[in-house]
């Protein structure tokens, strides 16, 4: 990854929510530093999500359908998807932006989240969360 920019991956449990189709589901996902910038997007493959599938990032909070709430004084953002349709299936990523060395670049947290359409009237959530992989 360029030296200036770079993602990390972490992954730890699975855990299931469900939402109905036109309801809405909420994601919260850990950082560790408030001065690195947050996203949420949407990608098979977490570096691609980043560079063309972000839907709401701690810079653009609100995109449609996607907002993002931060709480910096607990370390966690919180991403809304209102209005779930069951085109929103896929796999969706917590993101941070660092910079630093490779120690440092191994304390950082990303989310994996795949959310898909159950039926005509349900979509489940799924949380990933896994072992490190970087990303640039």
């Amino acid at each position: 990854c360029e030296p200036e920019r770079c993602w990390s991956l972490l992954v730890w449990t699975l855990v299931t929510r469900e939402a109905s189709v036109g309801g809405s589901a909420s994601i919260s996902c850990k950082y560790i530093r408030n001065q690195n910038q947050r996203f949420f997007c949407r990608g098979d493959q977490p570096n691609i999500c980043v560079r063309d599938g972000v839907r709401v990032s701690s810079k653009n909070r609100i995109n449609g359908r996607f907002s993002l709430t931060d709480k910096t004084s607990a370390g966690v953002f919180t991403v809304n998807i209102s209005n779930l349709r069951a085109e929103d299936s896929g796999k969706y990523w917590c993101a941070e932006e660092h910079s630093g060395t490779e120690d440092e670049k191994e304390k950082k947290y990303v989310f994996k989240i795949i959310l898909y359409d159950t039926g005509t009237s349900t979509a489940s959530l799924l949380d990933a969360m896994g072992k490190s992989h970087f990303f640039s």
